[in-house]
C-alpha cells in the first residue's frame, strides 16, 4: 500500500481469516476499505480461477460478492427420508413459513440449543447461516453448555455472534456490515474479564476467571471485550427472517452462531449428517428445511454417544 498509494485493500490467503489482524488493518489511517472473501484460504483459489475464466462479463467483477451459499441443496423429502433411515418418527412440519420461523425463535427464547439447516451450504470455513448451531448469548452458562455438550471441547472457548445488520451498530462499536464473520468489534455495555496474568492455571480457574465478564452478551464476549461479528441482511434469506422473529421475542437480534459440527469434523453437509450430529450430541432441537425435531420428544434409545465417546478435551 505504501508503494501504490492505494487505500483500498483486498486480502487473500489463510491470513485473511485472522479477524483480530483484519480489524487492526482497517483501523489504520492509511486504509479506507478492506475486502476479504469468506473462503480466503486455499479453497478460494478455485473461485478466483472461475471468475478469472469468465469471458465477456467484466461488469460481474465489479459487483459486490453475495453471501456464499454455493454448496449443495436438499429438499424436504430428502430430510424425511433421512429421518426414516435413522428411525426418527416424531417430528413436526409447521403449516407456514411464519409458523416455522416463530416456532424456532420461541425454542431459542426458551434457552434451547438448536441445529439450523437450510438451503445451500456455505463456501468457506465459517458457518454463515446455512449449517449453524444457534443459541441465546445472554448468560455465561450458554458458552460452557455449547462447548461441553455439543462441540466437546474446553468450556471456555469463545463463540461468535450474529446480529441483524440494521442492529449491529447498537451492540458492537463501529460495526456497520460484517457479512463473512472476518472482523472483531468491541461489545457495548460489557465489562470484560481481561487477560489472565501470572502462571498457567487449571481449566477450572480459567473458567472462573471468564465468568467475571459481565454485560448483555457474555457468552460471545472475549476477554478483551470484543466479538467476532457476522451481520445478517435480506441477502441471507430465511436466516434474516429468523433473527427478526427472535427480536420480536427478545427485543434484540443477537444470537450465538457456531458451525454445525463437533470438534475435529467438517461442517455437516447432508440432512443425514445433520441428523447424526443432532442425535450424537446434546443439541436440543433441529430445524431443518421446514421440519422441527425436538430431542425431548424422542425415545432415549435414538440418542447415541458416538460423538461423546469419540472425543476427549484437547
Amino acid at each position: 500500500m505504501k508503494e501504490t498509494g492505494q487505500k483500498n485493500l483486498c486480502l487473500a490467503g489463510g491470513v485473511g481469516l485472522n479477524c483480530v489482524n483484519n480489524s487492526k488493518l482497517i483501523a489504520l489511517d492509511t486504509v479506507e476499505n478492506i475486502f476479504i472473501q469468506p473462503a480466503a484460504g486455499d479453497a478460494g483459489c478455485a473461485l478466483g480461477a472461475a471468475l478469472d475464466g469468465i469471458k465477456g462479463l467484466p461488469s460481474y467483477r465489479r459487483q459486490p460478492m453475495p453471501v456464499p451459499y454455493l454448496g449443495s441443496e436438499y429438499n424436504q423429502d430428502a430430510v424425511i427420508h433421512a429421518l426414516e433411515k435413522r428411525g426418527v418418527k416424531k417430528y413436526s412440519i409447521p403449516a407456514s413459513h411464519k409458523e416455522y420461523i416463530d416456532t424456532t425463535a420461541a425454542l431459542l427464547n426458551g434457552r434451547l440449543i438448536g441445529g439450523w439447516f437450510w438451503g445451500r451450504s456455505e463456501f468457506g470455513p465459517r458457518a454463515l447461516g446455512a449449517r449453524s448451531i444457534i443459541a441465546r448469548p445472554d448468560g455465561a452458562d450458554m458458552q460452557s453448555r455449547v462447548n461441553l455438550k455439543v462441540k466437546f471441547r474446553e468450556s471456555f472457548r469463545p463463540f461468535a455472534p450474529i446480529v441483524l445488520e440494521a442492529d449491529a451498530a447498537s451492540h458492537f462499536e463501529t460495526c456497520v456490515s460484517s457479512p463473512y464473520m472476518l472482523r472483531t468489534y468491541k461489545v457495548y455495555n460489557c465489562k470484560p474479564a481481561g487477560p489472565l496474568l501470572g502462571e498457567t492455571l487449571e481449566e477450572s480457574a480459567v473458567v472462573d476467571h471468564l465468568k467475571k465478564t459481565t454485560g448483555d452478551f457474555p457468552s460471545i464476549t472475549h476477554v478483551d471485550g470484543s466479538a467476532r461479528v457476522q451481520t445478517v441482511s435480506e441477502e441471507n434469506g430465511i436466516f434474516c427472517d429468523l433473527l427478526k422473529a427472535y427480536k420480536r421475542e427478545m427485543g434484540n437480534s443477537v444470537l450465538i452462531n457456531t458451525s454445525f459440527n463437533v470438534r475435529g469434523e467438517p461442517i455437516v453437509e447432508t440432512p443425514l449428517d445433520a441428523i447424526d450430529c443432532f442425535l450424537g450430541t446434546d443439541i436440543d432441537f433441529l430445524a431443518i428445511q421446514g421440519v422441527i425435531i425436538k430431542k425431548s420428544e424422542l425415545p432415549d434409545d435414538l440418542s447415541n454417544n458416538f460423538h461423546k465417546n469419540k472425543y476427549s478435551l484437547d
